[in-house]
């Protein structure tokens, strides 16, 4: 019952530690007198202009502000849902397009990029709170407060240290998140050069100095973690996916052995597309069964493997041949082996159409990365 209150015990900690140890002066709230007790929050002077020199700088930004929403977004899902397993892409498209419009109105008013705060998000993991009640009422304290100037004066006057053990303790969170969302997926050597050198390029920025060999104007641009990351993962991936293969077809057929093979193609394929691995022990177990149900059918079935993806679904199609089968040998009312494995297919993905193509069964799959 008191994890919710653990960070706020922090910096009320850090404050008592910082004034003892004379880093935080008390009398420094004297300054919000200054202050009036009422104000909107709209600049007195407000003009309007373009420079085209800005453009590439700021679409850069762009594509890093994105790639930060959709880490963020999908760390809030798996948060706020213990039995996480994929991203829910559509509430992450709304999510984007909410960002955009935000900055959009704030480029209008003289107000900063409107973007997601990953520290809040380490926050919430921390505290274990992810209702939205909390964020409706975290906007709306937001909102009030801009229309007083003496609160965001408070806020300004956290002492540094304790800004920097908040920073840390979301970090912690956050990076076990990620950690833990790359250890769901199959990665193999160049995908850990890819991640490992964009962690390093984006922390390199943090030493003074290091890139005082570019252009000042080139300095200001990439001379940002999120920005030199973000740039880093999106060049080698590009460059990664230089002769990787987007489809893959074998026939093969129904026997122990085959069954065995397959598997090993399966694992192959899903570990060059980075999948999850959960998903390559869903497609090894619901494919084995098939088999077994065709095999039982005719053992002499032979069945042709077409397999690709599209970055965010892998679609399979398994179509059976030197089959005489009928739709009554493979419908849910038969209980065969064959019509009892594609229930379970169907348990274990949501998109399975199933289809009799003549003599022949044509299975199609879509499961999503």
């Amino acid at each position: 019952p008191l994890k919710p209150y653990t960070a706020l015990a922090g910096i009320l900690f850090g404050f008592i530690v910082s004034t003892i140890a004379g880093v935080f002066d008390i009398s420094s709230f004297g300054q919000l007198t200054e202050q009036p007790l009422v104000a909107f929050p709209i600049y007195k002077e407000l003009a309007y202009s373009f420079n085209f020199q800005l453009l590439i700088p700021f679409s850069v930004v762009t594509v890093a502000a994105i790639v930060d929403n959709i880490g963020d977004y999908s760390s809030c899902q798996s948060a706020d849902n213990p039995k996480f397993e994929k991203p829910d892409w559509k509430s992450i498209e709304g999510g984007i397009r909410g960002s955009a419009l935000g900055t959009f109105i704030a480029g209008f008013i003289g107000g900063p990029i409107q973007s997601t705060a990953t520290t809040n998000i380490g926050i919430a993991r921390a505290s274990g709170i992810t209702s939205r009640k909390v964020a409706y009422l975290a906007s709306a304290m937001l909102i009030i407060a801009a229309f007083f100037p003496t609160i965001g004066g408070a806020l300004s006057l956290i002492p540094t240290p304790v800004l920097g053990a908040v920073l840390m303790f979301s970090i912690c969170y956050i990076m076990a998140g990620g950690f833990s969302a790359l250890a769901t997926r199959s990665l193999d050597d160049k995908r850990i050069f890819v991640i490992f050198l964009s962690i390093s390029f984006a922390v390199s920025t943090l030493i003074p100095g290091i890139y005082s060999f570019l252009p000042v104007k080139v300095q200001s641009v990439l001379c940002s973690p999120m920005v030199m990351g973000v740039g880093i993962l999106l060049i080698t991936t590009i460059l990664g996916k230089i002769g990787a293969k987007r489809q893959t077809e074998f026939t093969i057929g129904t026997d122990t052995v085959d069954v065995k093979e397959v598997n090993v193609q399966i694992a192959q394929i899903c570990e060059e597309w980075c999948t999850e691995k959960d998903l390559v022990q869903k497609l090894q177990i619901s494919l084995d069964a098939i088999m077994e149900g065709f095999h039982e059918h005719n053992p002499s079935t032979r069945l042709h493997f077409k397999i690709w993806y599209d970055q965010l679904q892998i679609k399979l199609d398994v179509k059976s041949e030197n089959t005489d089968l009928s739709e009554a040998d493979w419908a849910e009312e038969s209980f065969t082996t064959l019509s009892v494995s594609l229930m379970m297919l169907r348990n274990m993905f949501d998109n399975v159409k199933v289809s009799q193509v003549g003599k022949s069964v044509l299975i199609h799959v879509d499961a999503d990365i």
